[in-house]
């Protein structure tokens, strides 16, 4: 079995799965996954959002707002995600030089493609941005776990995952510190 690696890409899923926001734990991740635990050879790009993250992007609309005409697909899924007929869908993939629609992101014919299928002309995706059937935060056992499970439909081959160069929580107050020094009022620091 292959084994990959993940990176996450930004302090602030650090700082909410170490708590030390007055806010819930993540409810997104960006990350990496690589096939190397140094983060030099990259397999792909993803951000994960759980239900929880899915119900603000659309009261913000943030990821695709009412009036595009792909808004009606998106509900779609977003339905067939909260009633639990899929466990998953995918909002957009990016290639390099390319943005397709929802409905090329998710194909009528899905059973056995893998995410690799849907590929424009000489390109395969490089990021995407998925949608979860999932009411937790996604802390670190709950994205591998996520990750793991998806490995097999949206890559064809099954694999497991460890993080990679994961912070302290230490370095993740002092992250945070450093951010948000200049601030007199907002975010609260919990742990101290």
């Amino acid at each position: 079995m292959n084994q990959k690696y993940i990176r996450v890409r930004h302090w602030n899923y650090w700082w909410g799965a170490y708590q030390l926001l007055e806010e819930d734990q993540p409810d997104a991740a960006e990350f990496s996954l690589t096939h190397d635990e140094d983060g030099t050879e990259i397999f792909f790009h993803f951000d994960f959002l759980n239900l929880p993250a899915l119900r603000t992007t659309i009261e913000e609309q943030d990821f695709i707002e009412s009036s595009s005409p792909e808004y009606p697909v998106f509900l779609e899924k977003v339905e067939a995600l909260r009633r639990g007929e899929i466990d998953h869908f995918i909002g957009v993939l990016y290639y390099p030089h390319f943005h397709p629609n929802v409905d090329f992101c998710n194909p009528k014919s899905a059973e056995g493609k893998t995410i690799f299928d849907a590929q424009r002309p000489m390109a395969k995706p490089e990021y995407g941005v998925v949608f979860l059937r999932e009411q937790q935060p996604l802390v670190p056992d709950v994205l591998k776990e996520w990750v793991e499970k998806l490995s097999q439909p949206l890559f064809g081959e099954t694999f497991t995952c460890e993080f990679s160069d994961v912070p302290t929580k230490k370095q993740a107050q002092d992250s945070y510190r450093d951010e948000f020094a200049h601030l007199t009022f907002g975010h609260g620091l919990r742990a101290k």
